[in-house]
């Protein structure tokens, strides 16, 4: 079964209920439209977080950045990493702005991170480090971003902090994509959506 297939019979159906995503093509054209607008990388590159495979970053630090781009709190997971060494890690810098319910949070416009020079190499043999492997969006009922529920934070395998490795340009997934085609496309809209898809990674 191809992994776009897998994917739906997982996800897709359970929200098959509603008519802008009740197909195959609907669900992943609605998961590509919400990839680019959200644009990811862009926004973490805005702040100063590139992919790198020798620099590792605090897990708080980095879902504090993306609850404030986003106003929303995502989900990550992370796999086991296989660098040998660490040489620089993630610094947060910014201004706080007002509390909410307390809490100081970061101006938005002002916070930064730079790449700075670890005190010591750190040797993966010392060390369980993980590696971030996705970057969860919740939506609601109605298709709009939401906080992800506190259980899809926990257990999410991070530890305290990550490295966010550098990729490849076209994933495994992207390739199997590419060859395969969707039920409910026609002909002038599948290869779009594989172009699309594409210009993700």
């Amino acid at each position: 079964m191809p992994l776009w297939e897998k994917q739906w019979d997982i996800y897709g159906k359970c929200v098959s209920y509603d008519s802008l995503i009740n197909t195959i093509f609907k669900y992943f054209n609605f998961a590509l439209k919400e990839a680019l607008e959200l644009d990811l990388l862009k926004h973490l590159a805005s702040i100063g977080i590139r992919p790198d495979s020798s620099t590792y970053i605090g897990k708080a630090e980095f879902q504090w950045a993306l609850q404030t781009i986003y106003n929303h709190d995502v989900s990550l997971r992370c796999k086991p990493y296989k660098a040998e060494k660490l040489t620089h890690m993630y610094v947060m810098n910014g201004t706080f702005g007002h509390k909410i319910n307390g809490t100081n949070t970061l101006d938005r416009n002002k916070i930064r991170f730079t790449r700075q020079p670890r005190n010591r190499t750190v040797d993966q043999g010392n060390l369980n480090l993980r590696q971030l492997d996705e970057v969860i969006f919740c939506f609601s009922e109605y298709l709009q971003l939401i906080d992800c529920p506190m259980y899809t934070q926990k257990n999410n395998s991070c530890e305290d902090g990550f490295v966010f490795a550098e990729f490849s340009k076209e994933t495994e997934y992207v390739k199997q994509l590419g060859i395969q085609t969707f039920k409910d496309c026609n002909c002038t809209e599948c290869p779009k959506l594989n172009t699309t898809m594409k210009r993700l990674v």
